[in-house]
């Protein structure tokens, strides 16, 4: 899905503060997978939102057929970029009418950009998910990663410590291979 549009009314509003949001030409690409395959491109038409109101999001047509928010929450708000996740429910169109159930949750990831921040043109994009598909905050990404860093941090050190009783056992394997062809080096204390 991609628009132009509006903040407070206005095209260089700022998106870091703005409640208000107009979404011009909101339009739905062709998917070559998942749900929506083979639906070609609807045009949904001019859609209003605000940030205050979680049911305010709402769009449809007969072939996509509509979606209506219950929440609409921030998830990141840093300079020039602000993402959207809305949730709540999609009732299948003419198109796929087979959806069960039906209406069904769906998530729309919706993204705003705005070059140069604060006072530039603002672009968006949105993704629809079918079932809902919850887009996770950055710390659970940071806690994921630190996870993983320590899985691969434990993981070298196992092989360090494998290699290094290998290498080990050889030289024991040697130094007793050595020691027996030559007694005269061998040393005896008491």
């Amino acid at each position: 899905m991609s628009a132009h549009q509006m903040v407070d009314g206005s095209p260089t509003n700022s998106i870091a503060t703005g409640t208000s949001f107009q979404l011009g030409n909101f339009l739905s690409t062709a998917a070559s997978s998942g749900y929506f395959a083979g639906l070609p491109t609807q045009f949904l038409g001019t859609l209003s939102f605000t940030t205050t109101s979680g049911s305010s999001f709402a769009f449809g047509n007969g072939t996509f057929e509509t979606f209506v928010s219950s929440s609409i929450t921030t998830v990141v708000n840093s300079p020039g970029n602000r993402q959207f996740l809305i949730s709540d429910l999609y009732t299948a169109g003419s198109f796929n009418p087979s959806l069960t159930p039906d209406p069904t949750t769906a998530s729309i990831n919706l993204i705003f950009s705005q070059t140069p921040v604060n006072t530039g043109l603002i672009s968006a994009s949105a993704t629809m998910s079918i079932p809902f598909a919850p887009v996770p905050e950055p710390s659970t990404l940071a806690i994921a990663g630190a996870g993983l860093a320590g899985v691969a941090g434990l993981d070298v050190r196992r092989r360090r410590r494998r290699r290094m009783a290998s290498d080990a056992a050889r030289e024991m394997t040697a130094q007793r291979a050595g020691g027996a062809a030559d007694d005269s080096s061998a040393t005896v204390t008491s």
